[in-house]
């Protein structure tokens, strides 16, 4: 895709996608951090910078980072619209943009499809913790 688009060498893609996969591991820290603390977080986003799987696709010019960051994007953001008790049209559109975010991974690969289905989750337990 990054290469119908931005119309570079094989060597900008494959640095475009190292930089997706280092956003992946600051959106797993930044998710993480407040909710278990700066070692988990860290620990997590250093499991993920050298998992074997992740650091083969990434020198290659394949659409797995694209996938990974938008299932992560896409998680993050139905994440975080749970955390807007009282912003309800906030947490509204970031739903939405949670569902359009994993909607266009699906088209990467339609594995995403299982995604879809657990976004529901947080907004569940959300509303089961609500008094």
């Amino acid at each position: 895709m990054f290469l119908a688009l931005l119309g570079q060498g094989p060597r900008a893609i494959v640095a475009i996608q190292a930089v997706m996969g280092g956003l992946v591991c600051l959106m797993v820290a930044v998710f993480l951090n407040p909710r278990f603390g700066a070692r988990v977080a860290i620990f997590s986003a250093l499991l993920i910078a050298i998992n074997p799987e992740t650091i083969t696709a990434s020198k290659e010019v394949l659409s797995d980072q694209s996938f990974q960051l938008l299932i992560v994007a896409g998680v993050f953001c139905a994440m975080w619209a749970t955390s807007f008790t009282s912003f309800p049209k906030r947490a509204a559109v970031l739903a939405f943009c949670s569902g359009i975010i994993v909607g266009v991974a699906t088209l990467f690969r339609p594995a995403g499809e299982i995604v879809i289905g657990l976004l529901a989750l947080p907004f569940l337990v959300r509303a089961q913790q609500t008094p």
